[in-house]
Order: structure tokens, then sequence, then C-alpha cells
């Protein structure tokens, strides 16, 4: 009968070969890399090129008027013409940002009393909290036509608004 030899692993040797894994990672990760070879026949693109002459110590003049702006300044405008990578044409202005803006309205939350339904809805930015209407009060100019139990509806030109309680606000039964 022939037996064939068989390969015990001991714990020690486990060990053994996760020390040396790290060694040999440690010496990969502190050892220096060495930057491949230019090869010939490739070029820098030229916005690359344009960034290294930017980038260039005696051309510091072409930083200077984005050092000396504030670019978190509340005031600031953005561009008329934002950045568009040689090669891409530019993007065609979209129709939204011709809109004017509709104002915002949050609705906090609603109740039924002996008068009727009330809701508390955030609709003016230049009074601080929420307030509370009735059906017929306006809204940003519009009548509220109709208060459920979590959601209130305001007529508006465009069509109707409908303002929906958050999940979390909603009456659990």
């Amino acid at each position: 009968m022939i037996t064939r030899p068989t390969l015990v692993l001991t714990p020690r040797a486990f060990y053994g070969a996760a020390a040396a894994l790290v060694v040999l990672s440690l010496g990969f990760r502190l050892a220096p890399t060495r930057l491949p070879r230019a090869r010939q026949g490739i070029t820098v693109p030229a916005a690359a090129q344009a960034i290294e002459a930017m980038a260039a110590p005696g051309n510091a003049g072409a930083y200077a008027p984005i050092t000396s702006s504030n670019v978190f300044s509340q005031t600031r405008t953005p561009p008329t013409v934002r950045f568009v990578p040689e090669g891409r044409p530019a993007p065609a202005p979209t129709a939204s940002r011709s809109k004017p803006r509709q104002p915002v309205f949050k609705l906090f939350g609603i109740t039924v009393g002996e008068k009727g339904a009330i809701a508390l809805i955030e609709a003016n930015p230049k009074i601080a909290g929420a307030e509370l209407y009735r059906i017929g009060d306006r809204v940003g100019g519009a009548p509220i036509t109709a208060i459920t139990e979590s959601t209130v509806v305001i007529r508006r030109a465009g069509g109707p608004l409908i303002l929906r309680l958050p999940p979390t606000a909603r009456r659990r039964r």
C-alpha cells in the first residue's frame, strides 16, 4: 500500500507566512517608485501645455483675479460662459434658467378644529417661522382651496400646487 505524503500546516506556519506578507507589503509601500520614461511620439494636449505655462513661476499675474476675489461671496454672480474643454461643443442654454423661480412653501402640520382645518405653512421668507392658514387664505398670492389630513391645495394660474406632509408628520392610526 502506497501512502501519499500529506502537507500539515501548523499555526506557526500561518503566522510566518503572514509576517512575510506584511514585510513584503511594507517594502512595496515604502520603496520609491520610478516614473515611466517618456516615449517618443506622445504629445501633450494643448490644455496641459496651457496649464503648465500658467503655472510657470513668472506668470503669477494670471492667478490674480482668482486670488483677489471672494469666491464664497453671497453677492457673487456666476460666470456668463462656463468652461468647456477643447473639442466639446458648448452646451445649449436651458429653458429652466430663464423661468422665474416659484416661491418654496413648506408644510409643517395640519389640524382640524371646530372652525375647520388649519395648516401650518412656512410661506413668507421675510417672516421667521411658519404661519397658520385656513381655506380661502392667500399663500404667496394664491388662495388655499382645500385642506385634507395630509395635503394642502393652493390654486395657482399654472395649475394647482399640492403641499404634502412629510411621512413622519402624518398621523398614525
